[in-house]
Protein backbone atom coordinates (compact mmCIF):
# COMPACT_ATOMS: atom_id res chain seq x y z
CA UNK A 1 0.00 0.00 0.00
CA UNK A 2 2.86 2.42 1.03
CA UNK A 3 4.68 1.53 -2.21
CA UNK A 4 4.40 3.11 -5.95
CA UNK A 5 5.49 3.27 -9.37
CA UNK A 6 8.56 0.20 -10.09
CA UNK A 7 8.52 -0.84 -6.62
CA UNK A 8 4.91 -1.41 -6.42
CA UNK A 9 4.93 -3.32 -9.31
CA UNK A 10 7.60 -5.73 -7.67
CA UNK A 11 5.61 -5.49 -4.70
CA UNK A 12 2.44 -6.90 -6.99
CA UNK A 13 4.54 -8.96 -9.00
CA UNK A 14 5.76 -11.12 -6.02
CA UNK A 15 2.30 -11.50 -4.66
CA UNK A 16 1.19 -12.62 -7.78
CA UNK A 17 3.87 -15.20 -8.03
CA UNK A 18 3.40 -16.35 -4.73
CA UNK A 19 -0.34 -17.02 -5.56
CA UNK A 20 -1.83 -19.99 -7.10
CA UNK A 21 -3.24 -19.78 -10.14
CA UNK A 22 -6.96 -20.85 -8.92
CA UNK A 23 -6.69 -17.65 -6.72
CA UNK A 24 -5.35 -14.85 -8.79
CA UNK A 25 -9.34 -13.53 -10.17
CA UNK A 26 -8.68 -11.38 -7.13
CA UNK A 27 -5.67 -9.78 -8.17
CA UNK A 28 -7.38 -8.37 -11.61
CA UNK A 29 -7.30 -5.18 -10.49
CA UNK A 30 -3.50 -4.78 -9.27
CA UNK A 31 -2.91 -6.27 -12.96
CA UNK A 32 -4.97 -3.93 -14.77
CA UNK A 33 -3.06 -1.29 -12.36
CA UNK A 34 0.85 -2.67 -13.37
CA UNK A 35 1.30 -0.25 -16.54
CA UNK A 36 0.18 2.61 -15.12
CA UNK A 37 2.34 2.46 -12.45
CA UNK A 38 5.47 1.89 -14.32
CA UNK A 39 5.06 3.39 -17.59
CA UNK A 40 8.54 3.61 -18.53
CA UNK A 41 8.78 -0.10 -17.20
CA UNK A 42 11.97 0.54 -14.94
CA UNK A 43 10.69 -2.30 -13.18
CA UNK A 44 10.68 -4.73 -16.80
CA UNK A 45 7.83 -6.38 -15.45
CA UNK A 46 5.00 -4.36 -17.36
CA UNK A 47 5.55 -6.62 -20.24
CA UNK A 48 3.96 -9.60 -18.07
CA UNK A 49 1.30 -8.32 -16.90
CA UNK A 50 0.03 -6.48 -20.47
CA UNK A 51 0.34 -10.00 -22.05
CA UNK A 52 -1.62 -11.48 -18.63
CA UNK A 53 -4.53 -8.57 -19.12
CA UNK A 54 -4.62 -9.56 -23.01
CA UNK A 55 -4.61 -13.09 -22.21
CA UNK A 56 -7.26 -12.86 -19.39
CA UNK A 57 -10.03 -10.63 -21.39
CA UNK A 58 -9.45 -13.09 -25.07
CA UNK A 59 -10.56 -16.24 -22.56
CA UNK A 60 -13.29 -13.81 -21.22
CA UNK A 61 -14.19 -12.71 -24.67
CA UNK A 62 -14.12 -16.21 -26.20
CA UNK A 63 -16.31 -17.81 -23.55
CA UNK A 64 -18.73 -15.08 -24.12
CA UNK A 65 -18.91 -15.28 -27.14
CA UNK A 66 -17.36 -12.07 -28.65
CA UNK A 67 -14.93 -12.94 -30.91
CA UNK A 68 -14.29 -9.66 -32.62
CA UNK A 69 -11.15 -8.23 -31.77
CA UNK A 70 -9.46 -10.72 -29.49
CA UNK A 71 -6.59 -11.89 -32.66
CA UNK A 72 -6.20 -8.19 -33.25
CA UNK A 73 -5.53 -7.67 -29.76
CA UNK A 74 -2.66 -9.96 -29.55
CA UNK A 75 -1.32 -8.03 -32.31
CA UNK A 76 -1.41 -5.17 -31.01
CA UNK A 77 0.33 -6.10 -27.89
CA UNK A 78 3.18 -8.07 -29.61
CA UNK A 79 3.51 -4.48 -31.71
CA UNK A 80 3.12 -1.58 -28.90
CA UNK A 81 3.47 -3.75 -25.69
CA UNK A 82 6.23 -3.95 -23.96
CA UNK A 83 7.25 -7.33 -24.71
CA UNK A 84 10.65 -9.34 -24.50
CA UNK A 85 11.22 -11.33 -27.76
CA UNK A 86 10.22 -14.73 -26.07
CA UNK A 87 6.92 -12.64 -25.37
CA UNK A 88 6.32 -11.12 -28.55
CA UNK A 89 6.81 -14.64 -30.27
CA UNK A 90 3.89 -15.94 -28.06
CA UNK A 91 1.79 -13.11 -29.05
CA UNK A 92 2.42 -13.36 -32.75
CA UNK A 93 2.05 -17.49 -32.47
CA UNK A 94 -1.34 -17.05 -29.92
CA UNK A 95 -2.94 -14.59 -33.06
CA UNK A 96 -2.35 -17.17 -35.79
CA UNK A 97 -3.60 -19.78 -33.36
CA UNK A 98 -6.71 -18.18 -32.80
CA UNK A 99 -7.40 -17.27 -36.35
CA UNK A 100 -7.51 -21.27 -36.98
CA UNK A 101 -9.28 -21.82 -33.86
CA UNK A 102 -12.05 -19.23 -34.54
CA UNK A 103 -12.52 -21.10 -38.10
CA UNK A 104 -11.10 -17.75 -39.93
CA UNK A 105 -9.70 -19.01 -42.92
CA UNK A 106 -6.93 -16.03 -44.02
CA UNK A 107 -4.68 -18.29 -44.54
CA UNK A 108 -1.89 -15.45 -46.11
CA UNK A 109 -2.44 -13.64 -42.58
CA UNK A 110 -2.12 -16.32 -40.54
CA UNK A 111 1.41 -17.16 -42.13
CA UNK A 112 2.30 -13.70 -41.52
CA UNK A 113 1.62 -13.93 -38.03
CA UNK A 114 4.04 -17.02 -37.72
CA UNK A 115 6.84 -15.31 -39.83
CA UNK A 116 6.48 -12.62 -37.80
CA UNK A 117 7.12 -15.01 -34.44
CA UNK A 118 9.93 -16.06 -36.25
CA UNK A 119 11.30 -12.72 -37.12
CA UNK A 120 11.06 -11.65 -33.51
CA UNK A 121 12.71 -14.77 -31.45
CA UNK A 122 14.65 -17.03 -34.10
CA UNK A 123 16.21 -18.91 -31.35
CA UNK A 124 12.97 -19.95 -30.26
CA UNK A 125 13.41 -23.81 -29.63
CA UNK A 126 10.04 -24.15 -31.70
CA UNK A 127 11.38 -23.12 -35.11
CA UNK A 128 10.99 -26.25 -36.91
CA UNK A 129 7.23 -26.57 -35.13
CA UNK A 130 6.40 -23.28 -36.64
CA UNK A 131 8.03 -24.07 -40.20
CA UNK A 132 5.50 -27.34 -40.16
CA UNK A 133 2.62 -25.54 -39.51
CA UNK A 134 3.70 -22.75 -41.89
CA UNK A 135 3.57 -25.83 -44.70
CA UNK A 136 0.34 -27.22 -43.56
CA UNK A 137 -1.36 -23.45 -43.88
CA UNK A 138 0.03 -23.14 -47.13
CA UNK A 139 -1.11 -26.37 -48.12
CA UNK A 140 -4.50 -25.55 -46.61
CA UNK A 141 -4.42 -22.14 -48.70
CA UNK A 142 -4.02 -24.07 -51.72
CA UNK A 143 -6.29 -26.60 -51.75
CA UNK A 144 -8.97 -24.12 -51.12
CA UNK A 145 -7.73 -21.81 -54.00
CA UNK A 146 -8.03 -25.40 -55.95
CA UNK A 147 -11.32 -26.23 -54.99
CA UNK A 148 -13.34 -22.52 -55.38
CA UNK A 149 -13.10 -22.36 -51.16
CA UNK A 150 -14.27 -25.44 -50.07
CA UNK A 151 -12.21 -27.84 -47.88
CA UNK A 152 -12.38 -31.84 -48.84
CA UNK A 153 -15.45 -32.47 -46.85
CA UNK A 154 -16.57 -28.88 -46.41
CA UNK A 155 -19.07 -27.03 -46.93
CA UNK A 156 -19.76 -23.48 -49.00
CA UNK A 157 -19.41 -20.11 -46.38
CA UNK A 158 -23.15 -19.30 -45.97
CA UNK A 159 -24.21 -23.18 -46.54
Amino acid sequence: RESSGAAKVRAIDSLYDATPESGRRPLDALVREVPLLDPDNESGLVGKYEFIRTYDEAIGNLSEGRNEGVVDSFVALAEKGHLEPAQKFEAYYDAAYLLALLGDDDYDRMLALLQKAQEVDPGDVRMEDIENLKRMIAQMRDITAQDGGIMPGGTMKGD
